[in-house]
């Protein structure tokens, strides 16, 4: 199989930056990449959930899969540019070709913020009788933006909250670092 294919999309709902990490460490090297990504978790945010062997498909409702700063971080040193990110697709381009896009905005948590106005997220944070509070935790991470060991710090309190209602979740394996 050619390791120089045009387009890659990724969206399995749960292992997405392990698929791309293995994409990338096996040489293929698309010119385009689209990849589902976890909205419930704003940059400057690093996560991404980890397969461990024997584990079942997860519900990316549950846990999401891969946070857009965990996203940016791995394309990088493949020579990777994020193009844009809308709702939870985020669309990255070869450096090669970032010239035929025109001027495209540099900074992540714009690009973020832009692509995501109204604060769409699926059910990642929810309470214990069931309601979403996707939004409400999603407006606070952005207002902890200027203070980030805050903003991971309540990260991680809300994971264990979670795993206090939903213990079949304690056993996953994940990254979530600033």
């Amino acid at each position: 199989m050619p390791k120089d294919v045009d387009f890659l999309k990724i969206d399995v709902d749960s292992y997405d930056c392990e698929f791309l990490s293995e994409i990338l460490k096996a040489g293929f090297r698309p010119k385009a990449i689209a990849i589902e990504l976890a909205p419930a978790m704003p940059p400057p945010l690093k996560y991404m959930l980890h397969y461990s062997p024997g584990e079942g498909p997860l519900d990316s409702g549950d846990v999401g899969g891969c946070s857009l700063q965990m996203a940016v971080d791995l394309l990088k040193p493949y020579g990777y540019t994020l193009l844009q990110y809308v709702m939870e697709d985020g669309w990255f381009v070869r450096d090669e070709y970032v010239h035929l896009f025109g001027p495209i905005e540099n900074d992540i948590v714009k690009v973020y913020d832009f692509g995501n106005p109204n604060l769409y997220c699926p059910n990642m944070w929810l309470s214990k009788e069931g309601d979403n509070m996707c939004k409400e935790m999603l407006m606070e991470f952005k207002s902890l933006r200027q203070e980030p060991a805050k903003m991971l710090q309540r990260a991680k309190e809300q994971f264990e909250y979670m795993f206090t209602f939903k213990p079949h979740l304690k056993s996953i394996k994940y990254t979530l670092t600033i």
